[in-house]
């Protein structure tokens, strides 16, 4: 196989999963739409249950309609407001939320010239490295990182200590391109929108005091349920696209391939953090269409 016809078929694997996977985004969108009209129809209902008179007004006159898009319109902000809130918060948080460690390498370190060295071939800073330090949580062994990239474009790498110090040479180099692909794409701010759009009901939760859970938590509930059922389709997708770009970095599939068996689970990830989190991991997905796709390539 020639280089072009390589770099091609790449490309249009990586092209064709993205394109999904963004239209799949905009469900998340919709998503968020569903509990604010949920919301808001609750209101129109007691409108109409308690004061007809202002129902009717609903109805037949402009002004209140006006009044009531209004509402809706801030609503629908103060929601994606909300979403957004919570990415560069959490970013800023990251060390503490997954129990990691500054990781300060020398620069003659293999590791740490291997990540510098992919990283500058992609015109990429090195990011932050960091090392999860958290028995209780990261099970033993665990082939794992979290990526994150904050809205100042600064970057951070949180690995397990099995990626240091378990891993072969060419193992650890097609771990490294995983993650610097991530960044040089931009997938790592794709799966941060995931982690709180697509997670957006449990964030809200998360948040939302004593009161405001109890009246928000059935309209979350339905909201949730319409999202689940895209949420691991997509993460697939947009893993299997970083597998096959990985390749443009280290032209090395055998490696790519052992990877994905040497990498944790999701499954095993989500015993010890919550599914809405997962996203954020480099890890192993379900199914075998991540490994039939990098075989495409």
């Amino acid at each position: 196989m020639t280089t072009d016809v390589f770099q091609g078929q790449i490309k249009r694997i990586q092209w064709n999963n993205q394109v999904i996977s963004g239209l799949m985004m905009v469900y998340f969108l919709i998503g968020i739409l569903i509990f604010v009209s949920l919301v808001s129809a609750c209101f129109v209902l007691a409108a109409f249950v308690f004061d007809p008179g202002s129902a009717q007004d609903m109805l037949y006159e402009s002004k209140t309609q006006i009044k009531f898009v209004r509402f809706y319109l801030k609503f629908l902000f103060f929601a994606l407001a909300g979403a957004f809130y919570f990415v560069y918060r959490d970013f800023n948080q990251a060390e503490q939320m997954f129990g990691a460690v500054p990781f300060e390498l020398r620069p003659n370190d293999p590791f740490y010239q291997r990540l510098e060295t992919q990283c500058i071939s992609r015109g990429l800073p090195v990011p932050a490295l960091y090392i999860i330090n958290d028995a209780d949580n990261m099970p033993p062994g665990a082939v794992t990182a979290v990526v994150l990239q904050g809205l100042a474009k600064q970057s951070k790498l949180l690995i397990s200590p099995a990626v240091y110090h378990q891993l072969d040479p060419d193992l650890q180099e097609a771990f490294i391109a995983q993650a610097v692909q991530r960044l040089y794409t931009k997938d790592v701010l794709f799966f941060t929108l995931l982690c709180f759009l697509g997670y957006f009901p449990f964030h809200v939760l998360q948040e939302a005091n004593a009161v405001a859970r109890v009246v928000f938590k059935p309209f979350l509930m339905i909201t949730d349920a319409v999202l689940a059922p895209v949420r691991r389709m997509i993460l697939n997708l947009r893993m299997a696209k970083l597998d096959v770009g990985s390749l443009e970095l280290t032209k090395d599939k055998s490696s790519a391939v052992r990877l994905l068996d040497a990498l944790t689970p999701l499954e095993t990830l989500g015993q010890h953090y919550h599914e809405a989190y997962l996203p954020l991991f480099i890890a192993r997905s379900d199914g075998p269409y991540r490994l039939r796709t990098l075989e495409r390539a």
